[in-house]
Parts: structure tokens; C-alpha cells; sequence
């Protein structure tokens, strides 16, 4: 599934025999807000 309000997208796989998950989290890069230093947090 996919939120495209936030881009961020989830997956869930399992293997064949179903003993195993895999939950996959993905989000696009971060973009500092402008004024931000991301170099100084």
C-alpha cells in the first residue's frame, strides 16, 4: 500500500512454506524545511 499524502509505502511478503514475514517500510528522502539546517539538529 502506498499513502500518498505522506508517499510512504508498505509491504508484507511471506515465502512459499509461509513460516517467514518481511515487512518493508519505504519513504521518500527528507527535505529540510526551508530555514533548517540539517547539519545542525
Amino acid at each position: 500500500m502506498r499513502d500518498p499524502a505522506t508517499a510512504v509505502t508498505i509491504s508484507l511478503m511471506t515465502i512459499s512454506s509461509k513460516d517467514r514475514i518481511a515487512l518493508l517500510l519505504a519513504t521518500d528522502c527528507y527535505m529540510p524545511a526551508p530555514g533548517e539546517d540539517p547539519a545542525n539538529l
